[in-house]
């Protein structure tokens, strides 16, 4: 089943494949796609379209939550005493 998406990506609206479903835990409902390079698509969608117009697609058991940025470690100082940059 195709539905559009928004790809934020490329500013544009995109028709994809519908590979799942998903309930978050807040209560929302909504839908994944995927881009023809392969990254995810979600959709907010209504619980009636959620029960109704995507009844035949398979339900992610649950919402994966975003990756997180990992910062980097802080560059270690200088041990000297000279007041090099290092």
């Amino acid at each position: 089943m195709k539905a559009e998406f928004y790809d934020v990506k490329s500013r544009t609206k995109i028709e994809a494949e519908v590979k799942y479903k998903v309930k978050y835990e807040n209560g929302h409902y909504g839908i994944v796609g995927e881009a023809p390079d392969g990254r995810k698509l979600p959709k907010f969608v209504s619980e009636e379209a959620y029960n109704t117009t995507y009844k035949a697609v398979k339900v992610q058991a649950k919402a994966e939550p975003a990756k997180k940025a990992v910062a980097k470690p802080a560059a270690k100082a200088c041990a000297c005493k000279k007041g090099c940059k290092k």
